[in-house]
């Protein structure tokens, strides 16, 4: 019963566009980001699938579109499997960097969002850790050479900047809308700084944009404006977009 609440109170909300939650911002304007870019044989990719939630909205919009789920924590990743029986959807097992192997993945049991390669400072009082042997793959040997790739939703809890990296091939060929995070509180746990972030996407040909600057036709980012959203924490969440 508090479940069906849950739901019932946050759809009202969604409906009468009341944000409670910075993240309940990021999903109106994912929802309303991929309902403007994608066509119905867009093919997509969803690095940190979790539960499904952007790869459901993902379908919606494409149903007709190749799509790739990634998903490393094992219950999650079985529980995307007995969602998603369609042909055209993918799910992977295994973490993405820029190197291939095998690693530790470490489990936050009562926070599983947090979960991550490395160990960080978590939203939660007293995490419950477990650590895990992962699959370590680059996403450009998952994706076969010539698919076009519409576009990538990325959350690694802070490692966004080694998917990336793994990635380039796939950035440099199809030039995807790629919805990512990058914040303090977790990419410096990777050694990651937005100048490199920036630079990384820029030479690829993408711009950068926070999600709402972007819904309203506004100019991308400058190097100097990233930089400042992420040292004084006021976005965490935007969108590199093909020029």
């Amino acid at each position: 019963m508090k479940t069906l609440i849950k739901k019932l109170v946050k759809q009202v909300l969604w409906n009468a566009q009341l944000d409670l939650t910075r993240n309940m911002k990021y999903d109106r304007y994912t929802y309303r980001l991929l309902r403007s870019v994608l066509d119905k044989d867009s093919n997509c990719i969803d690095i940190g699938c979790h539960k499904g939630e952007i790869l459901d909205w993902i379908i919606q919009f494409a149903p007709q579109g190749t799509h790739r789920g990634i998903e490393p924590i094992p219950y999650l990743f079985e529980n995307l499997q007995k969602k998603y029986t369609q042909a055209n959807i993918h799910l992977y097992p295994c973490a993405l960097s820029n190197k291939s192997g095998n690693v530790q993945f470490t489990v936050v049991k009562n926070a599983p969002a947090y979960s991550g390669l490395r160990e960080r400072k978590y939203a939660v009082e007293h995490p419950d850790l477990e650590k895990i042997d992962v699959e370590l793959k680059q996403l450009d040997e998952l994706i076969p050479v010539g698919e076009n790739i519409r576009l990538i939703k990325l959350d690694v809890e802070g490692a966004e900047l080694d998917v990336l990296k793994g990635s380039t091939r796939i950035l440099k060929e199809c030039k995807p809308y790629v919805l990512f995070e990058f914040g303090l509180g977790s990419s410096e746990y990777y050694q990651a700084t937005p100048e490199e972030m920036f630079d990384l996407l820029n030479s690829n040909g993408l711009d950068v944009f926070t999600l709402k600057d972007w819904l309203n036709k506004t100019t991308s980012l400058s190097k100097q404006a990233f930089i400042g959203h992420y040292k004084q924490n006021s976005e965490y969440y935007f969108l590199a977009a093909p020029r």
